[in-house]
């Protein structure tokens, strides 16, 4: 499992604006109802917007850094009473809620590294759902065609950098491991100070990445049965070539 608190100052400086998946969110949440319950909910991104949305969230996140983060924000927006956050690990939570929908937002299932802690984490989302409750995640699409760019320094935005006035850089190095499904990624960010020198946090994550009709069999593992696979935020249908993999799933 990764440890996001070397990361957690920048990471609303390259995430903070992401807003592409928050209507899928909102209308899946129109469906089910509140609260919502989000797995890996970080610097708040996904708890704020839905909260304007009028929703109730419960946010679990396992990194202390992020949660101070998330919190400060909340609390400045003025939506404590909508959005409650929880310390754990989402392979062994409990609350004393039960949801209509669960939400586990940008590849944060895939930080479970082994079978293992992928049941665990389904088990543990299972027992806080309500019956006919959804389960909807958001992965990435593995496409072999980008094993070329394994090993190279990606530039993946840059931003400007409200502190000093001068543009930051994120940028990354993959490695794929195929055999075993598991994709090492390097971070980068080069943030300018100052005085224009160039200050690099470097930040490794890990990710195992799934398939298709794997996701189908895992979730079935898992006590769940497959509703549907999107291809986008938009709900297109999943393909081939899509970037993302947007399962929606409930308990069985």
């Amino acid at each position: 499992m990764n440890d996001y608190t070397a990361f957690a100052e920048l990471y609303d400086l390259f995430y903070a604006d992401f807003d592409a998946d928050i209507p899928m969110y909102a209308g899946f949440a129109e469906r089910t109802g509140e609260p919502i319950l989000e797995i890996g909910s970080g610097t708040g991104r996904v708890a704020l917007a839905l909260a304007e949305e009028g929703q109730r969230i419960i946010g679990l996140e396992i990194s202390q850094a992020m949660r101070s983060i998330a919190q400060r924000k909340i609390d400045e927006a003025g939506v404590s009473d909508q959005v409650t956050l929880i310390a754990g690990d989402m392979r062994d939570f409990k609350t004393d809620e039960y949801f209509g929908l669960a939400i586990v937002p940008i590849n944060t299932f895939l930080h479970n590294l082994t079978l293992e802690d992928q049941l665990a984490t389904l088990s543990s989302i299972k027992k806080q759902l309500k019956p006919g409750g959804l389960l909807v995640m958001d992965c990435f699409n593995p496409d072999p065609a980008q094993a070329a760019d394994d090993r190279r320094l990606i530039v993946q935005r840059s931003v400007n950098d409200r502190a000093t006035g001068q543009t930051a850089l994120l940028l990354l190095s993959r490695a794929t491991d195929w055999g075993n499904q598991l994709q090492e990624i390097t971070y980068l960010v080069d943030r300018p100070d100052a005085q224009g020198r160039i200050q690099r946090t470097v930040f490794p994550a890990s990710f195992r990445f799934i398939f298709r009709h794997e996701m189908q069999v895992l979730l079935k593992l898992g006590g769940f049965d497959l509703k549907e696979v999107y291809g986008s935020y938009e709900l297109d249908p999943f393909e081939t070539g899509s970037d993302k993999m947007i399962v929606v799933a409930s308990p069985a």
